[in-house]
């Protein structure tokens, strides 16, 4: 079976992402739409440093992560991107870390961390991995809900909606939106998408 061309160009330009190299440029520039007026680009806060750090280890071994860093000639501090958001009821100032590069990203997917500060305390927030978050409009006690993308394959993407608990971000339901292996080959000029509930432990894995 000849796969057509032109249908798997439109796939891939469909969900953003057209082979590794764009992919990685697609990282480059993630996608974090809070739309609040107080979205800034920021400078990482010296105390947050030591609980980044913490956080980010969580995922990768630290003398495997340490070696990388230094390979690359970067520091954590330049393998990642800082916004100074205001959430909440209250325009509660938090912080928002985007990880990317080799040592702490894939070509696709990539750290997101949601810090705030409650006295001389930092709190996580968030602590995830995936190529996009956006704000929802629905909310709750007063702080948006928010939009996980995460993206499996050029025809393939599942996204997490998080909530806020009081506390911290959980997540609350998970979908897969996929194009199925028919419609890319059949050369649609606008591919059908399927939505599926996600049917593995999502919780445990976002919790």
């Amino acid at each position: 079976m000849e796969y057509d061309q032109d249908a798997m160009l439109r796939l891939t330009s469909a969900f953003g992402c057209l082979g590794l190299l764009v992919c990685s440029v697609a990282f480059g520039q993630l996608d974090a739409d809070f739309d609040r007026p107080g979205h800034s680009t920021a400078t990482l806060p010296l105390t947050l440093l030591p609980h980044l750090k913490k956080d980010i280890e969580r995922d990768f071994d630290r003398a495997d992560l340490d070696d990388c860093l230094k390979e690359q000639h970067r520091s954590l501090e330049q393998s990642v991107q800082v916004s100074r958001q205001t959430l909440g009821p209250d325009q509660h100032e938090a912080w928002l870390v985007l990880g990317y590069g080799f040592c702490i990203a894939g070509a696709t997917n990539g750290p997101f961390l949601l810090y705030d500060k409650i006295g001389e305390r930092w709190r996580t927030l968030l602590s995830t991995s995936g190529e996009r978050l956006h704000q929802l409009k629905a909310t709750m006690r007063g702080w948006p809900d928010l939009e996980l993308s995460v993206h499996n394959s050029a025809s393939s993407t599942t996204r997490y909606v998080y909530q806020f608990s009081g506390v911290r971000y959980v997540p609350i339901s998970c979908v897969v939106t996929s194009i199925p292996l028919e419609e890319i080959i059949g050369n649609h000029p606008h591919p059908k998408q399927v939505r599926e509930q996600c049917d593995w432990d999502w919780h445990k894995q976002r919790d």
